[in-house]
Formats: C-alpha cells, structure tokens, sequence
C-alpha cells in the first residue's frame, strides 16, 4: 500500500533542492544534459554502494534494462526516482549533484 503522506514529503524536498519550483523540475527533466548527468550519478552511488545493476533494480523493484537506460540518459518519473533514491539510501541533494 502506498504511504501518500510520506510520498507527498518526499516530493516536497525534492521541490526544494530544486529551487523550491515547481516547473523547475518539469523544465530541467526534459533536459538531454539533466538526465546525463543524473544517469551518471545513478551509476556513481550505485558503484559507491557496490551494486550491480541487476541488485540495485532489484532493490528499486524496477527492471534492470530500465535502471541502465536512466544511467544512459533516459527519462525517469519521479516515482522510479524515489524508489532509486530508496535503494541507493541517499537523498535528492546525492542524486542531483552537479545538475544546473
């Protein structure tokens, strides 16, 4: 069963590390460079934690050929992103490092 309070939270400090705006996020994931760079810190604290893909899509209960399209650059909804940031135990700040 999905706890909404605690995802509505989340969500909330997700906002904030991103400027507290809304559409900042909406505009920014649409950006080639915003997802190359959050593949590339995908693959950062994944090797960080000493998983491999397969484990750490395990953890996330998504397929692993969708966690290695997201470490590529593809697109990721905010709900995979929350279960990545779960399984990676780290929070929005790690996950977007170094995102203009």
């Amino acid at each position: 069963m999905l706890d909404f309070k605690n995802i509505y939270a989340q969500l909330g400090v997700f906002i904030k590390v991103l400027s507290g705006h809304v559409h900042a996020y909406w505009r920014l994931k649409n950006s080639l460079k915003f997802q190359q760079q959050l593949g590339r810190n995908v693959v950062r604290l994944r090797t960080r934690a000493g998983l491999t893909q397969e484990a750490l899509a395990e953890r996330a209960d998504i397929h692993w050929r969708y966690l290695q399209k997201i470490e590529k650059g593809v697109n990721a909804s905010f709900h995979v992103l929350l279960k990545l940031k779960r399984a990676l135990d780290c929070d929005w700040k790690e996950l977007f490092r170094e995102i203009e």
